[in-house]
């Protein structure tokens, strides 16, 4: 599956979640291979295609400095993270918008935690954001999955490669 040089998931609606090569690239670097290696993560940041509602994930942001991170477990340090996505957003005059999170498992075929689902449907209840729904992805060692969460319906639905 990490073959490809981007991946493109269909959401069961028709839409397209793509994923460039370069943030695919950035997400895998991550991956747990070791024994003991901590969970990593960041932020997805991309655009919406205009007259579709296919999305583009475009740059993530990789570990800060004040994250913290155990072998399964990752928590972001928001206003770090904040920063380049600001900069990122001046930087694209506006194009490049926050879309979701991603971060690491130590499985080869991850699986959300009831804790992943949780601050998943946290963070779309609290979080301002432009388009109705955000994106999440956990990378593990073989394969990685999407989920989408959209503000009005509060439910996980899964997205297809």
């Amino acid at each position: 599956m990490y073959k490809k040089s981007e991946l493109i998931f269909i959401y069961a609606d028709g839409f397209s979640l793509k994923i460039s090569k370069e943030p695919l690239q950035t997400m895998l670097s991550f991956r747990q291979m070791e024994k003991g290696s901590h969970e990593s993560g960041g932020v997805l940041l991309g655009r919406h295609i205009i007259d579709s509602s296919d999305v583009v994930i475009d740059f993530v942001t990789t570990p800060q400095k004040n994250d913290n991170s155990t072998e399964t477990f990752f928590f972001k340090n928001k206003e770090e993270h904040q920063e380049i996505i600001n900069t990122e957003w001046k930087m694209s005059k506006g194009t490049c918008n926050y879309i979701g999170e991603w971060h690491t498992h130590p499985q080869d075929h991850p699986i959300p935690s009831l804790t992943d689902m949780k601050t998943w449907l946290r963070l779309v209840k609290e979080t301002k954001f432009e388009f109705g729904e955000l994106f999440f992805i956990i990378v593990g060692r073989e394969s990685l999955c999407a989920y989408l969460v959209n503000q009005k319906i509060y439910r996980l639905k899964l997205i297809n490669e």
